[in-house]
């Protein structure tokens, strides 16, 4: 008996439908795909060729929709991001797809309310911002503790030392642990001032009293002194009655949209926590970048200032691995080093702070370089991890806002703007960004 398949390839293609005859040429010219090449190539094949977003859109209910195009993007960018795309084959990647498990993050809603870890909020703002126990109490003190003082410019540590507890070093490691306690409490302060600065309109401050008093500062102790109370109206217990207790609604049925108007539904963007599920392997990537780019960047080899990053910010072996190829793929590709050759370069900086139209911010990388006429040209560099970051409507909203506050440093100066992604790939984002100003301004 003969497959569909083989049933589908002799059929006289007079005979069959055109729904058939499409499938059998797409299903044809995707089989000899696959042998010859990458599965991402063969994955945006299939979505583009196939118009699987459209039809897809149109088979799913309506609330469902942007979970499931959500999903199909995410396989795409993972295609790409999976052990650094390094599988040419496609029996390679689905096999490692099978051997770990993978998360999706849900999709981006711009209505909903976001839980975010403050690392994770970095780069994003909202109009309400609410931190979540400020008040929380202090840790305690690490037990079985490895100290080290090793500073990036030495090629060995000056002092590496076991601890049995913090709270009771002896005297020749107080000076080692009173500076670990100090870096501690500034990346404290650091990440205060990164929450606080989340809230255009307001900032809102809950807190639960911790049993054990910490002997530094909290940030509702910090910022309650400045903040004014909420008033939140009591309800009494014994008002409640039947007509009180809320009824949910069910909602109505929604068909599905027809295949001609699924071209019109909204893009669905990614979020920023899907590419890595630590904040830490950016933060790391950050750091190395303006190591190497900064004043002192030439006299220290880039495996060492990979190697302190990774230590810095806690990488195992996996993530570390992920930073040294995200670095590598930006500082050795031909889109992104030149931004970094100091000598094609009039001006660089790297996390500069700037202020504009009552926002605080800081670009991650701003420098002026001469286009090929000899024109001066400013570059406002914000680094990503995620594949494509110029999907997300908040981070291109980010960047129009560093782009327009550079425009009004530098009047008269030709200002573009652009993501560097972890894969080494440098996308200009100008004409997106002041296509789009009307929405922002």
């Amino acid at each position: 008996m003969k497959s569909w398949w083989e049933t589908l390839l002799q059929a006289d293609g007079d005979a069959l439908s055109e729904p058939l005859r499409r499938a059998r040429d797409l299903l044809s010219r995707w089989g000899s795909m696959a042998v010859l090449r990458s599965p991402h190539d063969l994955l945006d094949a299939i979505v583009h060729e196939g118009d699987l977003m459209a039809r897809l859109a149109a088979a799913v209910p309506a609330s469902e929709r942007r979970a499931r195009l959500h999903a199909v993007e995410a396989l795409l960018a993972l295609a790409l991001e999976l052990d650094g795309g390094r599988y040419a084959g496609l029996y390679g990647f689905v096999r490692a797809l099978k051997s770990r498990a993978l998360k999706l993050a849900a999709p981006a809603e711009p209505d909903a309310v976001q839980l975010l870890t403050v690392h994770g909020a970095k780069g994003l703002e909202a109009k309400v911002v609410i931190l979540m126990d400020a008040e929380a109490g202090p840790a305690r003190s690490e037990s079985m503790a490895l100290a080290i003082s090793w500073p990036v410019q030495e090629a060995v540590p000056r002092t590496v030392a076991f601890l049995v507890s913090e709270a009771k070093p002896p005297p020749s490691l107080q000076a080692l642990l009173d500076d670990e306690k100090d870096q501690r409490q500034r990346e404290e302060l650091n990440a205060l001032y990164v929450a606080m600065t989340r809230a255009r309109h307001r900032l809102m401050l809950s807190r639960t009293p911790a049993k054990r008093q910490s002997s530094s500062g909290t940030w509702w102790t910090r910022v309650q002194p400045q903040a004014e109370a909420m008033a939140v109206p009591e309800v009494a217990a014994d008002t409640a009655s039947d007509e009180d207790i809320a009824t949910l609604k069910v909602l109505p049925r929604v068909d599905p949209l027809p295949v001609e108007a699924a071209d019109s539904a909204p893009d669905v963007g990614q979020s920023p926590d899907e590419v890595d599920e630590s904040a830490a392997l950016g933060e790391a990537l950050h750091r190395v970048l303006e190591w190497h780019s900064g004043p002192q960047g030439g006299a220290h080899a880039l495996e060492r200032l990979m190697a302190a990053a990774a230590q810095m910010y806690g990488l195992d072996a996996r993530r570390t691995e992920r930073l040294e190829r995200s670095v590598r793929a930006i500082l050795g590709g031909s889109e992104c080093a030149p931004f970094f050759d100091a000598a094609a370069l009039d001006w660089q900086g790297n996390e500069v702070p700037l202020s504009w139209n009552d926002h605080d911010m800081r670009l991650d990388r701003l420098v002026s370089r001469r286009d090929g006429a000899g024109v001066r040209t400013w570059w406002v560099l914000d680094y990503k991890l995620h594949p494509a970051p110029q999907r997300n409507p908040e981070y291109i909203q980010q960047l129009w806002r560093y782009r327009e506050a550079v425009m009004a440093l530098q009047p008269g100066e030709p200002v573009r703007c652009a993501f560097i992604t972890g894969q080494g790939r440098l996308i200009d984002c100008t004409e997106a960004v002041a296509g789009a100003a009307d929405l922002f301004a």
